[in-house]
């Protein structure tokens, strides 16, 4: 089982948290720790260890390049538009 001091955790992570509020976070990561525990208690030397669950979905298509012909008509279709660039209202602020 892991004990924790709560206290010296809000500490050593910077936390300043309200003294009403501590209660509630303190139960928290008992939960937190409580559900580690459980999962520490797993019997898993017998378990063979695996790189995947579905290794046959995994595997990756061939990448295979295809020429689009048509960019005069998608460039047309552009609402507004320099050269071959569709134009787009300023997101990042200039320096």
């Amino acid at each position: 089982m892991v004990e924790f001091d709560f206290e010296n955790i809000l500490k050593l992570s910077m936390i300043d948290i309200p003294e009403e509020k501590k209660k509630f976070f303190r139960e928290q990561i008992e939960k937190i720790i409580d559900f580690f525990n459980i999962i520490n208690e797993l019997k898993l030397e017998e378990v063979e260890p695996t790189q995947w669950k579905f290794e046959e979905s995994q595997r990756l298509r061939e990448d295979i390049p295809k020429i689009f012909e048509n960019i005069k008509e998608i460039i047309e279709g552009f609402p507004k538009k320099r050269d071959r660039f569709t134009v787009v209202p300023q997101v990042i602020e200039s320096s």
